[in-house]
């Protein structure tokens, strides 16, 4: 679960330094928002997120407006740490490959060489290692833009 915690406090960092590049919103996807663990069931929010975590504050907003996402059908927002039949490993694994969508996308506007293609990431053993790449990525577009 610790690497699975760095990616989020890295995405976290991520949208917050685009957002003050952009001084305005950015757009989270509502799929990655559910994959979020619910701090209750790890931990006190307190102790799990760093100061100024804002993610989990985001996802909490879509569940009490009982929000609506998806393009063309729409299905209630849900975090998919509240279904007893989705444990932490599979959230893990999900989050693994659904955070390179965002990342491919913004790799590639920015013109970066050297990202895992998507046969790539499929050829990797294991979640902690998509997990790694995807943190070592994050990392290294939050250093770009701290710098910005």
């Amino acid at each position: 679960e610790e690497i699975e915690q760095k990616v989020w406090i890295a995405l976290d960092e991520m949208i917050r330094l685009m957002q003050a590049a952009v001084n305005g919103n950015v757009p989270i996807p509502s799929q990655l928002l559910g994959l979020l663990p619910i701090t209750t069931q790890v931990s006190a929010a307190d102790d799990y997120w760093p100061q100024g975590f804002q993610l989990d504050s985001y996802a909490s907003q879509l569940e009490a407006k009982n929000a609506e996402i998806g393009t063309y059908t729409k299905t209630p927002f849900v975090r998919v740490s509240l279904c007893e039949s989705y444990p932490s490993t599979r959230r893990a694994n999900r989050l693994s490959y659904a955070v390179w969508i965002l990342l491919n996308t913004l790799l590639a506007n920015v013109g970066a060489t050297g990202y895992p293609t998507q046969q790539e990431l499929l050829e990797l053993d294991s979640t902690r290692e998509r997990l790694e790449l995807a943190c070592t990525h994050l990392e290294s577009i939050n250093a770009v833009l701290r710098r910005a």
